[in-house]
């Protein structure tokens, strides 16, 4: 899958990581606004695959699987970041980026 061919080739090329954001395609830019803007995310089922896909798939242990989470993006809130939050590291993720729109950091905070 396209999961692993990612991870194969960027390993090739010496790359130390790859952030995986949990959006489906084709992506929005994460700072539009507007009522006919949609962030539709794809299944924590689905982006958990893909995560472990990716750690299956490494060959070097220092190679680093980052998932983005997209949830405040999204207008999800808080309880649906942690939930993704918490699966995808037991998915694998080396480490979680959480996204937000706002210029302060109180929604990551929470």
């Amino acid at each position: 899958n396209n999961a692993r061919r990612l991870i194969t080739k960027l390993e090739k090329l010496g790359v130390a990581g790859v952030c995986l954001e949990d959006k489906l395609f084709p992506k929005t830019n994460s700072l539009l606004e507007g009522d006919d803007i949609r962030q539709p995310l794809a299944s924590i089922d689905e982006f958990c695959g893909k995560l472990e896909a990716c750690k299956a798939t490494q060959s070097d242990p220092a190679f680093q699987v980052v998932a983005r989470v997209e949830a405040f993006i999204a207008g999800w809130g808080l309880d649906e970041a942690l939930k993704r939050s918490h699966a995808y590291v037991d998915a694998g993720a080396d480490a979680i980026l959480m996204h937000s729109k706002l210029k302060d950091p109180s929604e990551i905070e929470s």
